[in-house]
């Protein structure tokens, strides 16, 4: 299944979209939102792979860069066809108050 990684660096509002194709299970949100996921390290990969960045290659160690915390991103995410998967508190909290889209 493609699921859409909706990820904002908080600090700067600026979202990208991340396409993953994974297995949506009982176990994917606890990943996404308490486990590996949630970490800002982690979330920086989504980040740079949102931008199309090859983290595998030697001559880019930004990825290597990033702490640990839960303060710099946020998530959304939802199934290809836009139906909601989870996200994190963060992402609710940064809703509020906004006009409605579109």
């Amino acid at each position: 299944m493609t699921i859409k990684v909706h990820i904002r660096h908080v600090p700067t509002g600026e979202e990208r979209v991340w396409l993953y194709d994974e297995v949506w299970d009982q176990y994917s949100e606890f990943s996404w939102i308490e486990n590996n996921f949630s970490c800002d390290c982690n979330r920086h990969l989504v980040w740079l792979w949102a931008a199309g960045v090859d983290t595998s290659a030697s001559e880019n160690e930004e990825w290597s860069e990033h702490h640990c915390g839960d303060e710099v991103y946020s998530i959304h995410i939802e199934d290809a066809d836009g139906k909601f998967l989870c996200e994190d508190q963060r992402w609710q909290k940064d809703r509020i108050g906004q006009e409605p889209v579109g």
